[in-house]
């Protein structure tokens, strides 16, 4: 009798199939969500935070600094370059050397002699004298004559005389008994019977 009994099954509650299938259709974002989650990194606790805005706030320091040297950098290349244009501009030009006064020469005394002129030709060296004396050799081709003394003779240049008719008659070698010389006194140069040279200005016959 039993055999022919069906056992009723228990009926399902009401509506667990539908909520069933709901569970499966937003599973798949739950679990998403949890890998997001789980991928993500751990969050950082407060120390690290912390320790990590310390080393910004110190990397801004250092930063500062160095903006700070720089800005001393060009303020003292600055205030250089000013001290150096205002020292320019006091300062006065460079005096041009004023070139050298070429002096007139001193005037020996009165006429000398070709004597006097020998034994004392320290004393008148450089100096614009008058000398009289007899005349000697001629060179004419180095336009130079000589007075002559006992003492030796005295050269006469006259190469730069300004009267042209004084050095033609010089040429000419047509010479009186006496000549009187005027011009400066120096060394002569060179080898010769005379030590002593007159530049002649003047020539009188």
């Amino acid at each position: 009798m039993l055999s022919f009994m069906k056992i009723k099954k228990s009926p399902r509650p009401h509506g667990f199939r539908k909520g069933f299938s709901g569970y499966r259709a937003w599973m798949p974002a739950v679990l998403a969500a949890l890998g997001l989650v789980l991928g993500c990194p751990a969050v950082k606790t407060d120390e690290e935070v912390k320790k990590e805005i310390q080393a910004v706030k110190a990397e801004l320091q250092a930063v500062k600094e160095k903006l700070s040297e720089v800005q001393a950098g060009q303020k003292a290349i600055l205030t250089a370059l000013q001290h150096l244009q205002a020292m320019s501009q006091a300062a006065p030009p460079p005096a041009v050397a004023a070139p050298p006064q070429v002096g007139k020469p001193e005037e020996a005394p009165g006429v000398l002699t070709v004597s006097d002129l020998i034994k004392n030709k320290d004393r008148y060296l450089g100096q614009r004298v008058t000398v009289k004396g007899e005349p000697g050799p001629i060179l004419v081709h180095k336009r130079i004559f000589h007075l002559r003394a006992p003492e030796g003779m005295v050269e006469v240049v006259f190469a730069n005389l300004a009267d042209k008719a004084q050095m033609e008659r010089l040429i000419s070698q047509v010479l009186p008994g006496e000549l009187k010389v005027t011009g400066v006194l120096l060394q002569a140069t060179g080898q010769g019977p005379s030590r002593l040279q007159i530049n002649a200005e003047t020539v009188e016959f």
